[in-house]
């Protein structure tokens, strides 16, 4: 809630400090922007906090070319819906951000507010994946097997061991994740199925290399 990381042009990384004498922390300055089209518009000031924004709202006064600058200001309110809401049994939102703009120019005079919906969904257990955890550089490969909702052996990890050594398997390995949309590879966003069954099996491939095989 009131994240000023988030705001920002979506996916950019990049946000705009609030006033230094914002008391609130949610209001920029001169906020129209920067650029000659709406297509390159970025807000003022960036800074890079490695977040991914959700949106920014640009206003320019009228007088700008006069020097009339626009004061911009967000304010966030939570929505959580029932398991019976539409917006839960239709599109699979359990809840939703209403994040306000408001923009005040330098007379004083108010813009309508702008409301920007952000939508927060399960994920479906088909988007959860195997993969292979950290670091990059570590010799194991992992290969596919059936769909979740089959029986079978899901997923196959391959590691370099002359004897088996389960010290090797990582959390990340053998456990489905998903990522959100925040996730970034430098500032890692995903959630794991920890309490998924699952029935792990070892043994030797060669006389060199050792597997797990995960099956839910």
């Amino acid at each position: 809630m009131n994240e000023r990381r988030t705001i920002g042009n979506v996916d950019a990384t990049s946000s705009p400090r609030p006033a230094a004498n914002a008391t609130d922390g949610r209001t920029i300055n001169n906020a129209e922007g920067i650029g000659t089209n709406c297509a390159d518009f970025v807000p003022p000031g960036l800074v890079d906090d490695n977040y991914k924004n959700l949106g920014y709202a640009y206003y320019r006064d009228n007088c700008f070319n006069c020097g009339c600058r626009v004061t911009l200001k967000w304010t966030d309110k939570v929505v959580f819906y029932a398991c019976t809401d539409i917006e839960f049994t239709r599109d699979g939102y359990y809840a939703k951000i209403e994040r306000e703009w408001v923009a005040t120019d330098c007379n004083g005079m108010r813009a309508d507010a702008y409301i920007q919906d952000i939508y927060f969904r399960r994920p479906a257990l088909s988007s959860f994946v195997f993969g292979i955890g950290g670091p990059a550089n570590r010799e194991v490969k992992g290969t596919p097997g059936v769909a979740l909702n089959k029986v079978g052996y899901n997923w196959t990890v391959e590691y370099q061991s002359c004897t088996p050594d389960k010290s090797l398997i990582l959390h990340d390995d053998v456990t489905p994740s998903q990522c959100s949309y925040f996730n970034t590879p430098s500032n890692p966003r995903c959630i794991y199925l920890d309490k998924l069954s699952a029935t792990i099996q070892y043994r030797s491939k060669t006389p060199s290399s050792q597997f797990v095989e995960a099956r839910v």
